[in-house]
């Protein structure tokens, strides 16, 4: 069973005191609380090219889902979650902005009601990095 409304209060403790950096970990922590194995930000790259993780501070370049051709990319170019194999991406948008998808490792597809709230979840972390400035880099890619 989800415990979304403590997930929510993790993420909201960002609001005041939280960095850049801290997202990761504290979408770690909050994993079981969805009922998820891990949870990852992908962010899309200025070019909308490419899905890479947040990792710390940083994109993690090495690791990435081409936005053309994958689900995660899809996820990203419909606005729609998509799932395979005990992954699932839910897009992050602010406003008429997409600005990458939650990807979310679960051991079954979850019920309607669930899926609201991991909806939920994904939009509030689109509002922390938007408004805390979570999207910092140019990177070379």
């Amino acid at each position: 069973m989800l415990a979304s409304m403590e997930a929510v209060r993790r993420l909201m403790d960002l609001r005041h005191r939280g960095r850049a950096e801290d997202l990761p970990g504290v979408l770690a922590a909050v994993a079981p609380l969805l009922d998820a194995e891990s949870a990852t930000v992908l962010l899309v790259d200025y070019g909308q090219l490419g899905l890479h993780p947040l990792r710390r501070d940083t994109l993690d370049p090495a690791v990435s889902f081409v936005v053309e051709d994958t689900l995660a990319g899809r996820a990203f170019t419909t606005a729609e979650p998509q799932w395979s194999d005990g992954l699932l991406w839910i897009p992050l948008l602010h406003g008429a902005e997409r600005l990458g998808v939650l990807e979310l490792r679960l051991k079954a597809y979850p019920s309607e009601e669930a899926l609201r709230d991991l909806a939920v979840i994904a939009a509030l972390i689109a509002e922390l990095i938007a408004s805390r400035r979570f999207y910092p880099w140019t990177g070379p890619w």
